[in-house]
């Protein structure tokens, strides 16, 4: 249950794979300068953004599934243009590039919108199987901790999924109380055949897809295990 992200990296979808249900949690507030709507990617001279230009309140609480892209800037040619100069020589580029670039094409109501496109998308084509959820579908609201738990109950899980990093925020007696086992995702990836000399690491998806094709799944996976919290 991760917010949607723009073009988002590869432990991104080995997360999704790990899982039977995977539901995106966009609406809650939209947060600047985070993965919501950037990411980074290949260039020889090292890792450069991309930003996605929305329509952001600064005064009115914002949840992600209501941000409006901000179509009066000329941002798809300029992604598509970077994207095709940092990888079209990359070996797998043609597989996969245009069918992308159409989704960037193509107007979508809102930047959680557009990113579940895409990593719906990008998903398929790394042969990941998993049933999508929406968190605004089930109509519950509640704290941080209590309302992932009621969702959860809603769909009868036994075990959540979440990245090392929400140790910050997890009430892991909660989910013990609720019968919940917890378990935090390993991040450990080894490197693969990039185009440069010295490998950049933590780059959008698209990098390890465009470089290795359908052997992109072998190095989609984690080289640790989860932890389990009992």
């Amino acid at each position: 249950m991760i917010q949607s992200s723009y073009l988002p990296w590869q432990g991104y979808f080995d997360l999704i794979d790990d899982v039977d249900t995977f539901v995106f949690y966009d609406d809650v507030q939209y947060t600047r300068r985070d993965w919501r709507n950037r990411n980074r990617f290949y260039s020889t001279s090292g890792p450069y953004w991309l930003t996605v230009p929305v329509r952001f309140s600064q005064t009115h609480k914002q949840e992600i599934r209501h941000t409006r892209i901000d179509y009066g800037q000329n941002w798809q040619q300029k992604h598509i243009k970077s994207l095709k100069h940092s990888y079209q020589k990359a070996p797998y580029f043609e597989d996969y590039a245009y069918d992308l670039f159409s989704i960037l094409e193509t107007s979508h109501d809102s930047i959680s919108s557009l990113n579940i496109n895409l990593i719906k998308f990008l998903a398929d084509v790394l042969q990941i199987n998993t049933t999508y959820m929406y968190s605004w579908e089930f109509g519950i609201r509640g704290s941080r901790n209590t309302r992932i738990i009621e969702i959860l109950k809603h769909l009868d899980a036994t075990e959540y999924l979440v990245g090392p990093n929400a140790s910050a925020y997890i009430d892991e007696d909660l989910y013990a109380a609720a019968g919940i086992k917890l378990k935090y995702k390993a991040y450990d990836y080894s490197d693969y055949a990039q185009q440069g000399k010295k490998f950049q690491s933590n780059l959008s998806v698209i990098d390890l897809l465009f470089n290795c094709g359908e052997d992109s799944r072998r190095h989609l996976k984690s080289t640790s295990e989860n932890k389990v919290v009992i």
